[in-house]
């Protein structure tokens, strides 16, 4: 007998809040959880020779949607919807794809994670737009590229051998359009990864606030709850610079600036 999904279960979330994966909420959804829980989740289930989260994954997919947009307006747009594809993953997890096809229930609760997100966020009608789709068409062809230039060619060999149900057409992947989108024939580059959880976190936060300021839009306030501090008001102008030139974090447990850009701070520990 299949167990219902609880509405009342709750996941522990980073910045202390709680959220409800089988009722989400939108005023459950920070900023700040979404980076930090994607930036210390991995891809691949973690068998890449150097690790790659998705937050670094998400930040690589929006600089390539950007670069494959038609005008200025779009790329930026695309960027942003390579940035939040992922999202909903930041409250459910990742579950390999041969494991999620057996569980429609996981595939619906990362879907209505993933609305809320949006939501929260205020950009609902960015899903469903031709940057979104641009988006994921280079969410495809990093994931042929991540697995040329990081699963190890004996372990890329064997996926496109396999030609079982589960291997989401390893068989003809070199021959996926999705994985020609530039210049060409030529497949993607490699692109970067990071062994260092903060960089991916900070690499993500700093791509969002920038997009936000770029396009004008305003994240709505319950989600910037404990972001730089309790309810930073200075976001995204804050955070939206080069990040080369960021002296200091702060601890996002209490808004102390921190010296080497890492909590927890010695005040809360």
């Amino acid at each position: 007998m299949t167990a219902q999904p609880d509405p009342g279960a709750w996941l522990s979330c980073y910045s202390g809040g709680r959220f409800y994966p089988f009722a989400p909420r939108v005023q459950d959804v920070r900023l700040v959880d979404l980076a930090h829980h994607l930036a210390t989740s991995t891809r691949w289930l973690g068998a890449l020779h150097t690790p790659l989260s998705i937050a670094q994954h998400s930040v690589n997919v929006g600089a390539m949607a950007r670069a494959l947009a038609p005008s200025a307006v779009v790329g930026a747009m695309a960027e942003l919807a390579g940035l939040v594809h992922d999202t909903g993953e930041a409250y459910v997890g990742d579950m390999p794809r041969p494991i999620k096809r057996a569980f429609p229930a996981f595939v619906l609760a990362e879907n209505r994670a993933l609305a809320v997100v949006l939501e929260a966020l205020g950009i609902a009608e960015l899903r469903g737009s031709s940057a979104w789709a641009l988006a994921l068409q280079c969410d495809r062809a990093l994931l042929a590229t991540e697995a040329r230039d990081n699963l190890g060619p004996r372990s890329f060999a064997d996926h496109q051998a396999d030609d079982h149900p589960g291997s989401a057409g390893w068989v003809t992947l070199l021959d996926d359009p999705d994985w020609s989108l530039v210049n060409g024939d030529d497949h993607p580059a490699p692109l970067p990864t990071t062994e260092d959880w903060w960089i991916a976190r900070r690499s993500w936060l700093g791509a969002m606030a920038r997009v936000v300021l770029e396009l004008g839009l305003e994240i709505p306030a319950p989600a910037l709850v404990r972001l730089n501090g309790p309810g930073c008001p200075s976001w995204p102008a804050q955070v939206a610079r080069p990040l080369q030139s960021w002296p200091a974090d702060y601890c996002h447990a209490c808004g102390r600036e921190l010296a080497d850009a890492r909590p927890p701070c010695d005040h809360c520990g």
